[in-house]
């Protein structure tokens, strides 16, 4: 965003035991035009229309040792954000098993200021990233920047527990669920990290829930 880097490589997928290399072996992208949320879906927000406009890229993946022969990852690239997801084909071949834990991360390239869900009461925050301690729940928003802002949840939750965030290093924290049985035709939650400016560098930013879902 503006030239500069806010989340740095970080590592992903679920897993029922250590995570084993895969290979690309396919893709596919696939641009959609503007288009709307059909009428009558459910989101957060005050609006009647959402615009659903993105780039979407498709890797399947497949390795030794994998639970499945294919398996792929789907990330979608909106004006106001990113979000990706993990699924497994419909037809592909292998055996159902149950994932205990999530390997998503998210690495910060700075030592933001952040703040954290809390329910109904104040959000958490605002803290710098090193300074936390234990688990937190989203919506995690991050400032990055003087006018840049980050914020991090899940849609599209068909199974599994709902994800909370551990703090997994001084500027990074890991997804916390457990997704539950995979089996061909699995897809799990969309990850999304939104993406925001600021015409006021001098408002503090209190921390909120998403407003609504890129996907």
């Amino acid at each position: 965003m503006g030239g500069r880097s806010f989340p740095t490589p970080s590592s992903a997928w679920i897993s029922d035991s250590p995570a084993k290399p895969l290979q690309a072996v396919g893709k596919s992208r696939t641009p959609k035009p503007a288009a709307s949320i059909p009428p009558g879906s459910r989101f957060w927000g005050k609006r009647a229309v959402v615009p659903d406009r993105y780039r979407e890229t498709t890797i399947e993946l497949s390795g030794s040792g994998a639970p499945f022969d294919r398996i792929t990852l789907t990330a979608r690239a909106y004006d106001d954000g990113i979000a990706f997801r993990y699924s497994i084909p419909k037809d592909a071949k292998g055996n159902a098993a149950k994932a205990t834990r999530d390997l998503t991360e998210y690495n910060f390239a700075g030592d933001f200021t952040a703040w954290f869900y809390n329910g109904e009461v104040h959000n958490l925050g605002p803290d710098k990233l090193s300074t936390i301690n234990g688990n937190r729940e989203p919506v995690m928003t991050l400032q990055a920047a003087e006018n840049s802002f980050l914020a991090l949840h899940e849609a599209d939750l068909r199974q599994g527990g709902t994800v909370r965030l551990e703090k997994s290093g001084p500027t990074s924290f890991r997804a916390l669920t457990s997704p539950g049985e995979i089996a061909p035709g699995y897809a799990g939650p969309w990850r999304a990290i939104f993406f925001g400016t600021s015409s006021s560098p001098h408002r503090k930013c209190r921390g909120a829930k998403a407003k609504r879902s890129p996907v």
